[in-house]
């Protein structure tokens, strides 16, 4: 009698059964590692491109404590050097914005006291917008509403108090021990939002 083979015979499937398809989680899985690499190679890329083209300015943004014009007084509050030319790195980091800091601790020239006869002087408090935090000297709003009086007289005379990381308190101080110095003629409080806290 004839045998059949039954293992070298195929079984028939079922009405219920699927025909077995290669897994697709591995390919997948090599998609998505692919991915992960190609992003970390190109944000590694990157980072060394910006070091190179920005590692000529590191030297030129580079501070020392030499550098500050202010100081932290005893009660907290902050108060110029008088005297002092600090440096602030600019608006844009292309540079440093020079801080001249005269003998009443006040940013720009020297202010001349007892005031001149005829002379009318206008008082500017505020924070580091007034001041002009890393700005130059001339292109502060103090410094161009100066510049825009004297072309009418030359009677008038701007003074920047600004200060820069100051509240109202402070503001008041430095009105009291160095703004009545100057015999200002006119006193601009220039307010912002975040003056009103505690020093």
């Amino acid at each position: 009698p004839v045998r059949a083979d039954l293992r070298a015979s195929p079984r028939p499937l079922s009405r219920y059964q699927k025909p077995s398809t290669p897994s697709r989680a591995r390919p997948r899985r090599r998609a998505l590692l692919l991915t992960a690499l190609g992003a970390a190679a190109g944000l590694l890329l990157a980072e060394g491109g910006a070091r190179l083209v920005f590692r000529k300015n590191l030297a030129a943004l580079a501070f020392s404590q030499a550098d500050l014009y202010y100081f932290t007084a005893p009660d907290g509050t902050r108060r110029h050097i008088p005297g002092k030319t600090g440096y602030e790195r600019l608006w844009n980091d292309q540079g440093k914005a020079e801080f001249r800091i005269n003998a009443l601790g006040f940013r720009g020239p020297e202010v001349q006291v007892p005031k001149p006869a005829g002379r009318f002087r206008i008082l500017f408090l505020g924070d580091s917008i007034t001041l002009g935090g890393r700005l130059p000297e001339e292109t502060v709003f103090v410094s161009r509403v100066g510049e825009a009086l004297r072309a009418e007289s030359d009677r008038y005379e701007a003074v920047n108090a600004g200060m820069g990381d100051v509240g109202l308190a402070e503001e008041e101080a430095t009105f009291r021990d160095s703004g009545l110095r100057t015999r200002p003629d006119l006193v601009l409080l220039c307010w912002y939002l975040n003056d009103g806290r505690p020093p």
